[in-house]
């Protein structure tokens, strides 16, 4: 074999096992969080446009 190719298969094994090795001691497993709906600024934005909207369409003017 040529050197080339020898170190080319070395490091390809050397990156397979490096990768299997780290997979099979990845960390304890944490718990999903608990559900909830979460309220973040899109959904806020959505309540504020559609409440602009609402006052537009009754109608409520100074």
């Amino acid at each position: 074999m040529k050197k080339n190719n020898l170190k080319l298969i070395l490091v390809f094994v050397t990156l397979l096992v490096t990768n299997i090795i780290i997979a099979q001691t990845s960390p304890s497993r944490v718990p999903p969080p608990p559900p909830g709906v979460p309220l973040d600024g899109g959904l806020i934005t959505l309540f504020i446009i559609a409440f602009g909207i609402a006052v537009k369409k009754l109608g409520f003017k100074k």
